[in-house]
Protein backbone atom coordinates (compact mmCIF):
# COMPACT_ATOMS: atom_id res chain seq x y z
CA UNK A 1 0.00 0.00 0.00
CA UNK A 2 3.04 2.41 0.77
CA UNK A 3 4.44 1.88 -2.34
CA UNK A 4 1.24 2.24 -4.46
CA UNK A 5 0.95 5.86 -2.35
CA UNK A 6 4.18 6.71 -3.41
CA UNK A 7 4.58 5.83 -6.81
CA UNK A 8 1.27 8.05 -6.89
CA UNK A 9 2.77 11.22 -5.43
CA UNK A 10 5.57 10.93 -7.72
CA UNK A 11 3.29 10.70 -10.30
CA UNK A 12 1.48 13.55 -9.44
CA UNK A 13 4.74 15.35 -8.84
CA UNK A 14 6.11 14.33 -12.22
CA UNK A 15 2.65 15.09 -13.60
CA UNK A 16 2.90 19.08 -12.06
CA UNK A 17 6.55 19.47 -13.40
CA UNK A 18 5.55 18.57 -17.14
CA UNK A 19 2.81 21.46 -16.53
CA UNK A 20 4.39 23.96 -15.26
CA UNK A 21 7.34 22.82 -18.26
CA UNK A 22 4.52 23.27 -20.67
CA UNK A 23 3.05 26.48 -19.14
CA UNK A 24 6.54 28.29 -19.14
CA UNK A 25 6.51 26.86 -22.81
CA UNK A 26 3.99 28.61 -23.90
CA UNK A 27 5.12 31.69 -22.16
CA UNK A 28 8.08 31.75 -23.50
CA UNK A 29 6.77 30.63 -27.13
CA UNK A 30 4.88 33.99 -26.80
CA UNK A 31 7.56 36.21 -25.95
CA UNK A 32 9.63 34.97 -29.29
CA UNK A 33 6.46 35.62 -31.14
CA UNK A 34 5.85 39.13 -29.40
CA UNK A 35 9.91 39.56 -30.52
CA UNK A 36 9.66 37.83 -34.04
CA UNK A 37 6.50 40.38 -34.87
CA UNK A 38 8.22 43.16 -33.61
CA UNK A 39 11.39 42.71 -35.34
CA UNK A 40 9.29 42.27 -38.89
CA UNK A 41 8.02 45.48 -38.53
CA UNK A 42 11.37 47.26 -37.75
CA UNK A 43 12.68 45.55 -40.70
CA UNK A 44 9.60 46.73 -42.61
CA UNK A 45 9.80 49.99 -41.28
CA UNK A 46 13.75 50.41 -42.21
CA UNK A 47 13.01 49.10 -45.82
CA UNK A 48 10.05 51.80 -46.29
CA UNK A 49 12.66 54.86 -45.30
CA UNK A 50 15.48 53.60 -47.50
CA UNK A 51 13.07 52.84 -50.28
CA UNK A 52 11.84 56.30 -49.90
CA UNK A 53 15.55 57.84 -49.52
CA UNK A 54 16.36 55.69 -52.85
CA UNK A 55 13.19 57.25 -54.11
CA UNK A 56 14.03 61.10 -53.54
CA UNK A 57 17.77 60.75 -54.44
CA UNK A 58 16.69 59.42 -57.90
CA UNK A 59 14.67 62.02 -58.20
CA UNK A 60 17.00 64.62 -57.32
CA UNK A 61 19.26 62.44 -59.93
CA UNK A 62 17.08 62.68 -62.60
CA UNK A 63 16.84 66.25 -61.81
CA UNK A 64 20.03 67.05 -62.04
CA UNK A 65 20.64 64.90 -65.05
CA UNK A 66 17.43 67.14 -66.70
CA UNK A 67 19.27 70.43 -65.93
CA UNK A 68 22.30 69.53 -67.50
CA UNK A 69 21.13 68.13 -70.41
CA UNK A 70 19.56 71.67 -71.11
CA UNK A 71 22.58 73.61 -69.80
CA UNK A 72 24.42 71.34 -72.58
CA UNK A 73 21.91 72.05 -74.71
CA UNK A 74 21.72 75.67 -74.43
CA UNK A 75 25.23 75.76 -74.74
CA UNK A 76 25.40 73.92 -77.54
CA UNK A 77 22.71 76.21 -79.36
CA UNK A 78 25.20 79.08 -78.36
CA UNK A 79 28.09 77.55 -80.17
CA UNK A 80 25.61 77.03 -83.40
CA UNK A 81 24.54 80.95 -83.27
CA UNK A 82 28.38 82.37 -83.05
CA UNK A 83 30.39 82.56 -86.20
CA UNK A 84 33.04 79.88 -87.13
CA UNK A 85 36.54 80.99 -87.93
CA UNK A 86 38.01 80.25 -91.51
CA UNK A 87 41.43 80.72 -90.43
CA UNK A 88 43.27 77.75 -89.33
CA UNK A 89 44.91 77.25 -85.66
CA UNK A 90 48.60 78.56 -85.43
CA UNK A 91 51.14 75.96 -84.02
CA UNK A 92 53.76 78.00 -81.61
CA UNK A 93 56.51 74.59 -82.24
CA UNK A 94 55.92 74.70 -85.96
CA UNK A 95 59.13 76.39 -88.04
CA UNK A 96 57.69 79.01 -90.65
CA UNK A 97 59.97 76.86 -93.62
CA UNK A 98 60.51 80.47 -95.37
CA UNK A 99 63.52 79.02 -96.40
CA UNK A 100 66.14 81.70 -93.77
CA UNK A 101 68.88 80.67 -92.02
CA UNK A 102 68.18 80.08 -88.23
CA UNK A 103 64.53 79.67 -88.43
CA UNK A 104 62.95 78.88 -85.47
CA UNK A 105 59.75 78.34 -83.99
CA UNK A 106 57.82 80.49 -81.55
CA UNK A 107 58.43 78.72 -78.66
CA UNK A 108 62.53 78.34 -79.67
CA UNK A 109 62.47 82.03 -79.88
CA UNK A 110 60.16 82.48 -75.86
CA UNK A 111 63.35 79.82 -74.69
CA UNK A 112 66.04 81.79 -76.55
CA UNK A 113 64.71 85.12 -75.14
CA UNK A 114 64.67 83.70 -71.71
CA UNK A 115 67.89 82.39 -71.67
CA UNK A 116 69.13 85.68 -72.99
CA UNK A 117 67.43 87.50 -69.99
CA UNK A 118 68.80 85.09 -67.25
CA UNK A 119 72.53 85.27 -69.05
CA UNK A 120 72.46 89.63 -69.44
CA UNK A 121 71.23 89.82 -65.83
CA UNK A 122 73.81 87.32 -64.40
CA UNK A 123 76.73 89.53 -66.12
CA UNK A 124 74.72 92.52 -64.94
CA UNK A 125 75.11 90.97 -61.00
CA UNK A 126 79.23 89.81 -61.86
CA UNK A 127 79.64 93.77 -63.00
CA UNK A 128 78.41 95.36 -59.68
CA UNK A 129 80.05 92.65 -57.84
CA UNK A 130 83.08 93.60 -59.62
CA UNK A 131 81.96 97.61 -58.99
CA UNK A 132 81.54 97.23 -55.69
CA UNK A 133 84.57 95.04 -54.60
CA UNK A 134 86.41 97.82 -56.55
CA UNK A 135 85.27 100.57 -54.54
CA UNK A 136 85.78 98.82 -51.27
CA UNK A 137 89.55 98.52 -52.36
CA UNK A 138 89.61 101.77 -53.69
CA UNK A 139 88.30 103.17 -50.03
CA UNK A 140 90.91 100.79 -48.61
CA UNK A 141 93.60 102.39 -50.33
CA UNK A 142 92.91 105.51 -49.64
CA UNK A 143 92.43 104.94 -46.35
CA UNK A 144 95.56 103.36 -45.89
CA UNK A 145 97.12 106.60 -47.52
CA UNK A 146 95.47 108.85 -45.20
CA UNK A 147 97.29 107.02 -42.33
CA UNK A 148 100.23 107.38 -43.90
CA UNK A 149 99.85 111.06 -44.48
CA UNK A 150 98.46 111.40 -40.53
CA UNK A 151 101.87 109.29 -40.18
CA UNK A 152 104.17 111.37 -42.18
CA UNK A 153 102.28 114.68 -40.48
CA UNK A 154 103.10 113.56 -36.85
CA UNK A 155 106.58 112.54 -37.66
CA UNK A 156 107.29 115.53 -39.33
CA UNK A 157 105.70 117.72 -36.14
CA UNK A 158 107.93 115.16 -34.32
CA UNK A 159 110.83 116.16 -36.36
CA UNK A 160 109.95 120.02 -36.17
CA UNK A 161 109.46 120.14 -32.31
CA UNK A 162 112.99 118.48 -31.51
CA UNK A 163 114.49 121.27 -33.99
CA UNK A 164 112.97 123.91 -31.95
CA UNK A 165 114.33 122.61 -28.94
CA UNK A 166 117.89 122.09 -30.68
CA UNK A 167 118.09 125.82 -31.81
CA UNK A 168 116.75 126.87 -28.68
CA UNK A 169 119.50 124.64 -26.96
CA UNK A 170 121.89 126.11 -29.33
CA UNK A 171 120.79 129.76 -28.56
CA UNK A 172 120.96 129.16 -24.86
CA UNK A 173 124.37 127.47 -25.40
CA UNK A 174 125.76 130.29 -27.26
CA UNK A 175 124.70 132.94 -25.22
CA UNK A 176 121.86 135.38 -26.68
CA UNK A 177 121.08 139.12 -24.96
CA UNK A 178 118.90 138.86 -22.41
CA UNK A 179 115.85 140.79 -22.43
CA UNK A 180 117.13 143.82 -20.45
CA UNK A 181 119.77 144.48 -22.84
CA UNK A 182 116.69 144.47 -25.93
CA UNK A 183 115.07 146.84 -24.15
CA UNK A 184 117.71 149.39 -23.07
CA UNK A 185 118.82 149.74 -27.04
CA UNK A 186 115.19 150.05 -27.92
CA UNK A 187 114.67 152.91 -25.01
CA UNK A 188 118.21 154.28 -26.38
CA UNK A 189 117.28 154.45 -29.89
CA UNK A 190 113.47 156.30 -28.77
CA UNK A 191 115.45 158.86 -26.50
CA UNK A 192 117.94 159.47 -29.94
CA UNK A 193 114.87 159.59 -32.29
CA UNK A 194 112.90 161.91 -29.78
CA UNK A 195 115.89 164.34 -29.49
CA UNK A 196 116.06 164.90 -33.53
CA UNK A 197 112.37 165.05 -33.55
CA UNK A 198 112.82 167.79 -30.72
CA UNK A 199 115.75 169.33 -32.79
CA UNK A 200 113.82 169.54 -36.07
CA UNK A 201 110.89 171.17 -33.87
CA UNK A 202 112.95 173.12 -32.65
CA UNK A 203 113.92 174.55 -36.09
CA UNK A 204 110.99 174.93 -37.18
CA UNK A 205 109.46 177.41 -34.67
CA UNK A 206 111.64 180.38 -36.41
CA UNK A 207 111.09 180.09 -39.87
CA UNK A 208 111.13 183.30 -42.10
CA UNK A 209 108.02 185.26 -41.63
CA UNK A 210 106.76 184.97 -45.26
CA UNK A 211 105.81 181.48 -45.43
CA UNK A 212 102.93 180.49 -42.95
CA UNK A 213 101.50 177.61 -44.51
CA UNK A 214 104.31 175.58 -44.80
CA UNK A 215 105.33 176.34 -40.79
CA UNK A 216 101.73 175.20 -40.04
CA UNK A 217 101.96 172.18 -41.75
CA UNK A 218 105.62 171.48 -40.27
CA UNK A 219 104.29 172.44 -36.55
CA UNK A 220 101.82 169.87 -37.42
CA UNK A 221 104.00 167.21 -38.43
CA UNK A 222 106.18 167.68 -35.79
CA UNK A 223 103.10 167.42 -33.62
CA UNK A 224 102.54 163.90 -35.18
CA UNK A 225 106.02 162.67 -34.53
CA UNK A 226 105.85 164.04 -30.45
CA UNK A 227 102.68 162.33 -29.98
CA UNK A 228 104.48 158.74 -31.58
CA UNK A 229 107.21 159.04 -29.71
CA UNK A 230 105.28 159.52 -26.55
CA UNK A 231 103.34 156.86 -27.28
CA UNK A 232 106.83 154.52 -27.55
CA UNK A 233 108.02 156.11 -24.54
CA UNK A 234 104.67 154.81 -22.73
CA UNK A 235 104.91 151.63 -24.47
CA UNK A 236 108.47 151.14 -23.48
CA UNK A 237 107.68 151.81 -19.73
CA UNK A 238 105.15 148.92 -19.88
CA UNK A 239 107.94 146.90 -20.99
CA UNK A 240 110.02 147.18 -18.13
CA UNK A 241 107.42 146.95 -15.79
CA UNK A 242 106.63 143.43 -16.89
CA UNK A 243 110.47 142.75 -17.17
CA UNK A 244 110.43 143.88 -13.72
CA UNK A 245 107.96 141.54 -12.75
CA UNK A 246 108.87 138.71 -14.09
CA UNK A 247 112.50 138.83 -12.69
CA UNK A 248 111.41 137.30 -10.03
CA UNK A 249 110.17 134.19 -11.46
CA UNK A 250 112.69 133.83 -13.56
CA UNK A 251 115.21 133.89 -10.61
CA UNK A 252 112.93 131.48 -8.60
CA UNK A 253 112.99 128.81 -11.72
CA UNK A 254 116.69 129.13 -12.28
CA UNK A 255 116.92 128.33 -8.35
Amino acid sequence: MLQCAERRLQEEKSLKELVEQVNETQKNVKVAQMKLVKGRQQIVQEVMEESRELLQRSSEAAKEEKRQRCELIAQLRALETQPTRKGKLVDLTQIPGYGLEGEMSVVELRERLALLKETQKREQEEKRDQIIQDKRAKSQKLQNTVEQISLCRAAMGRTAALRSEEKKALAASLGTPSQDERVLELQRRMEERAAERRRQTAQLHVPPPRVVRPQLRAQAEAQHWLELDRSRERRLQAMQEADRTCQPTHHLEAA
